[in-house]
């Protein structure tokens, strides 16, 4: 998926599937309780500003508004990816809501100015190498106003057979069945993830395993 070259209906198919194992497998539990985590006990006089970095087909902003909306609480998810076709994919996904602005946006060009509640990335930083995960995860929390929530995957042999087992039978992408377990062997023990906000020079972060094979990573700020 990183491929800038990919055809647009591969690519597209692939953002439906992942959305599909999202639902079906809890893949938007440790997003939705990292943001509940991090508004516990706090009032908002406006709407809460969250950036979704990574954002694919924006599926992650809409369980979040979703949750916003059980909760009472406006929300304002501003969405980025690097790739146009994504953004462009995600605003057909999203045509018709609100509190949700999608941008073709790097991380690393956000103003140093401009600031969020929450800064949030599922499913993101296995796509980067070691120092430039670092350099992401400090740029998250330099620009989080509360903390960062990371939603990623666990490198373990069970979930790489099993995402390898599921994508042969329910996905007609190509990319995807490649992907998917590729994903898995590039993601995270918890000591790694713990070695990366080290690395970053963050504070050291709550981690929470989550079904399934997935990392529930917080970075709070001080109050």
């Amino acid at each position: 998926m990183d491929r800038p070259d990919l055809p647009i209906a591969e690519l597209e198919q692939t953002l439906v599937e992942i959305e599909q194992v999202n639902h079906r497998l809890g893949g938007y539990g440790p997003s939705i309780d990292g943001l509940e985590h991090l508004v516990a006990g706090r009032s908002f006089s406006r709407p809460l500003r969250v950036l979704d970095v990574g954002t694919g087909g924006a599926d992650t902003p809409r369980a979040m508004l979703a949750w916003a909306d059980k909760r009472g609480l406006e929300l304002e998810v501003i969405a980025i990816d690097l790739s146009e076709a994504t953004i462009e994919f995600a605003r057909r996904q999203t045509a018709g809501l609100r509190g949700i602005e999608l941008r073709r946006q790097d991380l690393f060009e956000i103003p140093s100015g401009e600031r969020f509640d929450v800064v949030h990335a599922a499913l993101m930083l296995h796509h980067l190498s070691g120092e430039v995960a670092e350099r992401a995860l400090r740029t998250m929390y330099e620009r989080a106003e509360l903390g960062i929530v990371v939603n990623d995957l666990h490198r373990h042999p069970v979930a790489w057979a099993g995402i390898h087992v599921l994508a042969r039978i329910m996905s007609q992408s190509a990319m995807f069945r490649n992907d998917a377990p590729l994903s898995v062997l590039r993601a995270f023990s918890r000591a790694e993830l713990r070695q990366l906000c080290l690395g970053a020079g963050i504070p050291a972060p709550l981690i929470s395993w989550r079904p399934m094979f997935r990392w529930q990573m917080l970075v709070e700020r001080s109050s």
